[in-house]
């Protein structure tokens, strides 16, 4: 669900970007037009400065065109950018999203399996499940302990850490 979240956002901003780009463009050609325009409706007297004004008007049209060029490549490596990074985001999570899910799983569980345990107060039942589940490597490790024995030391060592292991068991 996260991931189609992030597809929706990442699509919006892409979105969002051209729209800006697609933006400034139209205003650059509505300020070329007045340019144009106000070039045209000044009346001049002799060849020599109306040939000016057009080869002027061809260098400033010339300059806005590279400008525009240049403009656009940098808005297709900025756009590769997004997708790399998109790209990336999407790998990561094809990797996480399964840890996520048996972590989620075995928190679900966590109580059921403290619970089993012989010999637990349900004081010390409650304090291992908070313990447990707010630290993923102590989580993992009750999960490897072979039987209810082992889990019931590893946790009375969670929740008295100062005591001998010997008093323990």
């Amino acid at each position: 669900m996260s991931t189609t979240l992030q597809k929706m956002d990442s699509s919006r901003q892409l979105m969002l970007v051209r729209k800006r780009k697609r933006m400034q463009l139209q205003l650059l050609v509505t300020v070329l037009l007045i340019i144009h325009e106000t070039h045209a409706s000044e009346t001049s007297t002799g060849k020599g400065k109306e040939r000016k004004r057009v080869v002027d008007l061809a260098c400033a049209l010339n300059d806005v065109f590279s400008h525009l060029s240049k403009f656009m490549s940098d808005m297709n490596s900025h756009i590769s950018i997004i997708a790399n990074a998109l790209s990336t985001t999407q790998q990561h999570e094809r990797v996480i999203m399964p840890r996520k899910l048996k972590l989620d799983e075995q928190k679900k569980g966590l109580f059921n399996e403290v619970t089993k345990i012989q010999g637990l107060t349900k004081g010390q039942a409650m304090a291992a499940v908070r313990k447990l589940s707010s630290n993923m490597s102590d989580l993992f490790v009750f999960y490897q302990c072979p039987d209810d024995e082992w889990k019931k030391d590893f946790i009375l060592s969670l929740l008295y850490p100062n005591l001998p292991s010997s008093s323990m068991g």
